[in-house]
């Protein structure tokens, strides 16, 4: 039976990022805001955003929602909702609306969780305008799922430690799903 074989950008058990030093510093980022220390976290999901191999690799839009969300827990709502607003202009400008409403949703639900009800409201218009004419309505993951119940993936990816979003991975494979932070591969525990 034929294989399907990974992509070279892909390799397994390393970051695609892995071959530099941003994927250390990418795991600070998320220790630091796990920590609730999202000045600090913000700061570094900036900088790496800026970085060519993570527009590269497509990583950029999630990192800046990311340190947009740590600007806002942080109490600075005008520059979150900034960086936030610039993230889902990424992802129109690449004309990718089903990653945009994923992505979306799920930084207006964390922000709905930490009561910051006017950032909820204002981001939720803004994700509204952007996604006009667009709205998709299905995941941006491949059609491997007619059907067949999803493997199980770790909390955080192995390689950044950054949270895992189902509804955000892409999958390469029916085990194999790719980190939105670092585009590393995540295994599934599923034997």
């Amino acid at each position: 039976m034929w294989r399907r074989r990974l992509p070279r950008r892909y390799i397994l058990g390393k970051s695609a990022l892995s071959i530099h030093p941003i994927a250390s510093t990418l795991r600070a980022a998320h220790v630091l805001y796990a920590e609730q220390k999202y000045g600090q976290a913000a700061e570094i999901f900036e900088q790496l955003a800026g970085l060519p191999e993570v527009i590269q690799k497509g990583r950029a839009p999630y990192l800046i929602l990311q340190a947009g969300l740590a600007r806002i827990l942080n109490g600075e709502d005008e520059i979150g909702n900034s960086l936030i607003q610039r993230g889902f202009t990424l992802f129109v400008e690449d004309q990718n609306w089903p990653r945009l409403e994923v992505a979306g949703k799920r930084v207006v639900e964390e922000l709905h969780r930490n009561y910051k009800i006017d950032q909820v409201e204002q981001l939720q218009s803004c994700l509204d305008l952007s996604l006009a004419g667009h709205r998709v309505s299905a995941s941006p993951v491949s059609g491997f799922w007619s059907g067949m119940p999803r493997p199980i993936l770790p909390i955080e990816c192995p390689s950044c430690g950054g949270p895992i979003h189902l509804q955000e991975v892409e999958w390469v494979d029916p085990r194999t799903a790719v980190c939105t932070f670092c585009g590393g591969l995540i295994r599934s525990d599923d034997r």
